[in-house]
């Protein structure tokens, strides 16, 4: 079968992997797979090794100015799909499309494809079919967090009739049953990461990890994309990572009786950096290709984000890394007060205070935009018992819990249990090829 992958960003690259792992598990049982991509999200799609003239990228109004011409993408697009005749058409998300079924980026619609070939979409965040209204959500207090939010980010439509069938990557989504009213829940892994051994002792070698303890952190190129938008959009002079994130998080791991090496992969690192703080050698890395941002994430012993939906936080579950996800639940009142279930500290308040008085003091599971809705997602999930959430904010409770995973061998024990667990009933899944033959 010829199976036709669309995307329209490379903005969450965790849904252009997914999209690249059920291409590849195709490929290996002998279908062809094509894609409609933007230039960026081509080039991550390439690393996954596809052959580039399986690839068709259509310029944009960025691109082109003036001299855009969706006339002629219509054109390239019919020359290509006539080429390749797909009998299945799989949308990295559908919410990246507007209501008339319009790319986001203006390059392409939905009803431009033949009515007759099966349409289907991935569901990262349990949204699809029925969507997620824009007054549902709970978005950030701040006026222009809001504003911005509702202009960019939007809401989650409902999954537009064309769309056939729904499939639902696992990790993070619930793998207790395969199949339900068109929706399926597909194994990005079907067992434990092979690890390149080899690689990882080179790693542990150059920073002498042999009796540290180590710690990876990737941030999201959207997140750190959103951050930037609202920091100018409030004419500030402030870094949320540099000036709040890190300082908290190191502050606490300094209280740790070991030493700890504490990588971090950014797009904002144009080099590798070393900063020793205390008992933690902080290393800041440049992006890297998937193979070496897999060594590091397996030679290290806790897997930190600050989005609950992190995808590479699904990869350490599947190599025994143990996940940390930080959270936050404090907000301000119409006064601009703080309103917190726990006691702030004095040091707390010092880090956060521009974002206090700012008014930008956002609730998440998913920083920054929020997504407390994904509540609903992890309800009677297994996925749930293979990480731990921590209150950012929460000096006190962050470093006892890091004391905890450092020292207490039950704690490791307990989420590696059930990781193993849960990879286990990932087996039982449909693969990519049964589930459309199934459609």
């Amino acid at each position: 079968m010829h199976v036709l992958f669309c995307s329209t960003g490379i903005s969450a690259l965790g849904e252009s992997f997914s999209q690249a792992i059920f291409a590849k598990e195709l490929i290996d049982s002998g279908h062809q797979c094509f894609f409609i991509a933007p230039k960026l999200g081509g080039e991550y799609l390439l690393t996954f090794n596809f052959k580039k003239d399986t690839f068709l990228t259509l310029p944009n109004e960025k691109d082109k100015g003036a001299n855009f011409d969706i006339n002629i993408n219509k054109g390239l697009f019919d020359k290509f799909v006539k080429k390749i005749k797909p009998d299945y058409i799989i949308l990295a998300d559908w919410h990246h499309y507007k209501p008339d079924g319009v790319a986001n980026n203006n390059t392409y619609s939905l009803s431009w494809f033949d009515e007759k070939t099966p349409m289907g979409t991935f569901d990262h965040n349990g949204f699809a079919p029925e969507g997620y209204g824009e007054k549902e959500m709970k978005l950030g207090i701040n006026k222009s967090v809001n504003y911005w939010l509702k202009q960019n980010f939007k809401y989650y439509i409902p999954v537009p009739k064309r769309i056939n069938f729904i499939i639902r990557p696992c990790p993070h989504h619930s793998n207790s049953y395969p199949y339900k009213n068109d929706i399926y829940y597909w194994a990005i892994y079907k067992e434990k990461l092979n690890k390149n051994n080899e690689a990882i002792e080179n790693i542990k070698k150059k920073y002498s990890l042999k009796n540290k303890k180590s710690i990876f952190q990737p941030i999201g190129l959207w997140q750190e994309r959103i951050m930037e938008l609202i920091v100018l959009n409030n004419n500030l002079n402030y870094d949320y990572y540099s000036d709040t994130f890190f300082p908290i998080v190191l502050n606490s791991l300094s209280k740790v009786n070991h030493e700890i090496v504490y990588f971090v992969i950014s797009l904002n690192t144009k080099q590798e950096e070393t900063v020793q703080y205390k008992n933690v050698t902080f290393v800041k890395l440049p992006p890297v290709k998937q193979e070496v941002f897999m060594d590091y994430l397996l030679a290290s012993d806790v897997f930190f984000t600050d989005n609950l939906m992190n995808s590479s936080m699904g990869k350490g579950t599947f190599g025994n890394t143990f996940p940390l996800v930080f959270k936050n639940s404090v907000y301000q009142d119409d006064n601009g007060y703080l309103v917190s279930s726990f006691k702030i500290s004095e040091n707390i308040l010092e880090k956060i205070s521009v974002l206090k008085d700012n008014h930008l003091i956002i609730p998440h599971r998913s920083f920054p935009i929020g997504l407390y809705e994904l509540e609903r997602m992890y309800d009677n999930n297994s996925f749930t018992s293979c990480f731990i959430e921590q209150e950012l904010y929460d000096e006190e409770g962050m470093t006892q819990l890091f004391m905890d995973v450092f020292n207490k061998n039950s704690l490791k024990e307990r989420i590696t249990e059930a990781q193993d667990k849960y990879i286990q009933d990932n087996q039982k899944l449909f693969s990519a090829e049964r589930i459309l033959r199934s459609i």
